[in-house]
């Protein structure tokens, strides 16, 4: 019979904006649901979580989060090993899309050849933020001379807003800009 994967997220990420009592018995059954619809439909099910590392999850067992990483690179390289050469009829894929180690999913992650379905969980939220995204400047700089520097500041959520950057020397400020985002 044909195997379908059921891969989630057990960050701690996913239930960290919400009631993860309530959180983790909606899940629980949803999959459980989930789980005995393929098995209607024809199809064995394997259930992996994941956080900085694969797990394997029998059926009755609960889903657990309370992992400190989001490492889809490595659950998937390692699920890759698991299913290779089996008759995967596709994955489903819950997670929230916060990935803090390894590579991003959208480049970089060696997928299986095997169609993927994704389920966003957890808050929606747009977290409102601004980082510096790179400083170009000269690589040698002689004592006294003034050289240019270029700062890209990057923001999520401050559409129109006005960010002042400032480059400080020795306590005092040299120089600083103001743009709208």
């Amino acid at each position: 019979r044909p195997l379908a994967i059921l891969l989630m997220d057990e960050s701690r990420s996913i239930t960290a904006r919400t009631d993860s009592a309530a959180f983790a018995e909606t899940a629980n059954l949803w999959t459980g649901q989930l789980r005995d619809q393929m098995e209607t439909a024809g199809l064995d099910i394997e259930s992996f979580g994941f956080d900085g590392s694969l797990r394997a999850v029998s059926n009755d067992e609960a889903w657990n989060w309370n992992g400190t990483q989001t490492n889809l690179d490595a659950a998937i390289q390692a699920l890759g090993t698991r299913i290779e050469n089996r008759n995967v009829a596709g994955i489903v894929l819950v997670s929230d899309g916060l990935v803090n180690r390894g590579a991003a999913p959208d480049y970089g992650i060696a997928w299986p050849n095997t169609p993927v379905w994704t389920v966003g969980v957890g808050d929606t939220t747009v977290v409102r933020d601004r980082w510096i995204g790179r400083v170009q400047h000269n690589a040698v700089a002689y004592l006294g001379n003034q050289f240019p520097v270029e700062v890209y500041v990057e923001t999520q959520g401050y559409q129109g807003a006005t960010t002042r950057v400032e480059i400080y020397q020795a306590g005092q400020s040299v120089a600083s800009a103001e743009r709208n985002a």
